[in-house]
C-alpha cells in the first residue's frame, strides 16, 4: 500500500506527463492513499490561485480527486502527530530540518505503514519512510 505525494497526484495534469509515472499510477490506483495534508496542500495552491478559468479548472480538479479517494484520505491524528514529534526530532538532532508537508506525510506513511511515492526522495532522507520513486 502506497501514500501519494503531491507530486505523484499532480503528475497527469503536467504539460508532459512522465508516461512511467502514468503507468504507475495505473498500475497501482487500487493501492494508493492521499493524506489531508496533501488535499491540503492542493486546496492552498488552488486558493492562492488569481480568479481565473485555470482556478476553477484546478478547483474541479480537486473536487474530482475527493470523490475519486473517497475513504482514502487519511487524516492527520494524535498518533501521527506523535509520530511526526518523534521524527522531527530525531531529524534534528541530526542537523536537519525536514520540510514541514513532507514530514507531516512521513509521519502518516510511517504510522499506517505505507510507502510513500514521491519524486522528491531527497526530502524524506532520515525519516526512515519507505520511498518508492516512479519517475526512476
Amino acid at each position: 500500500m502506497f501514500l501519494a505525494d503531491t507530486d505523484l497526484i499532480s503528475e497527469p495534469r503536467q504539460k508532459k506527463p512522465n508516461p512511467q509515472v502514468l503507468d504507475w499510477l495505473r498500475d497501482h490506483d487500487h493501492e494508493l492513499f492521499l493524506s489531508a495534508i496533501t488535499v491540503g496542500e492542493i486546496k492552498k495552491g488552488v486558493e492562492l490561485y488569481p480568479d481565473s478559468r485555470k482556478k476553477i479548472e484546478l478547483s474541479a480538479w480537486l473536487d474530482g480527486l475527493l470523490e475519486d479517494f473517497a475513504g482514502c484520505v487519511l487524516p492527520f491524528t494524535e498518533a501521527e502527530a506523535l509520530a511526526w514529534g518523534r521524527l522531527y526530532a530525531t531529524a534534528q538532532k541530526a542537523g536537519r530540518k525536514p520540510p514541514g508537508f513532507d514530514s507531516l506525510n512521513a509521519a502518516i506513511a510511517l504510522h499506517h505503514r505505507l510507502t510513500l511515492v514521491t519524486w522528491n526522495e531527497t526530502d524524506y532522507i532520515g525519516m526512515g519512510v519507505k520511498i518508492v520513486n516512479p519517475w526512476k
